[in-house]
């Protein structure tokens, strides 16, 4: 049988001295994130073309604004960084559904890397640039699900994931989530991407475990 030994009450000392670490840690912490960049994604044109787009190579389409056609594409995801400090990045995911609700967890369908010589510098450096992911990625929809996004009972969704390293080298994750909806009030068909419809959180920010 194992000899249990009493256990002490931690010490008035004790205690103060961990809540003191504890609050050093915190604003350590809290120094090194304010320094960390901010990317933020620019919601993109949703182009109407006539097949699917290739792999490689160029391809034509114009600019849609009204419900998806059965084939559509999107070619570039802008980002800006609002950080203070450079970011790194590493490759994009992204993905697109139709449905009226989003399940817990995106399902990222491709992923592109990105150039490891690229380099994302804050916006208070260079205000006027904002940099460039080539995706070219085909959205084909059914009859059906071009029903449904006229109807509004299901919407056309399209969430993406940019990894980077920060300046401490440290893996992050911006991820975005845009819906596309017609959001004239006088009725009028005018479609676009906007970061709306209240998706899981998921699509908004990394798990904590995972970056």
């Amino acid at each position: 049988m194992a000899t249990r030994f009493p256990t002490r009450p931690s010490s008035p000392a004790a205690n103060a001295a961990m809540i003191s670490a504890n609050a050093g840690k915190f604003s350590a912490d809290a120094a090194v994130g304010i320094e960390l960049p901010i990317l933020r994604a620019f919601p993109s044109d949703l182009l109407s073309v006539d097949q699917p787009i290739p792999e490689n190579g160029a391809y034509g389409g114009g600019v849609n604004d009204s419900i998806p056609t059965k084939y559509s594409a999107i070619g570039y995801i802008n980002y800006k960084n609002y950080g203070r400090t450079p970011a790194f990045p590493i490759d994009f995911s992204g993905g697109w559904e139709v449905t009226a609700q989003l399940p817990d967890n995106p399902d990222y369908t491709k992923c592109v890397g990105i150039n490891h010589a690229v380099v994302y510098r804050p916006a208070s450096e260079d205000p006027e640039t904002n940099y460039s992911v080539g995706f070219h990625c085909t959205i084909e929809l059914t009859d059906q699900e071009i029903i449904e996004i006229s109807n509004g009972t299901s919407w056309l969704w399209f969430y993406g994931c940019l990894k980077f390293r920060d300046f401490m080298n440290t893996e992050q994750e911006s991820r975005f989530c845009w819906r596309w909806a017609n959001r004239n009030h006088d009725g009028s068909p005018f479609y676009f991407f906007a970061s709306d419809g209240n998706p899981p959180p998921a699509y908004l920010r990394a798990p904590k475990d995972n970056i």
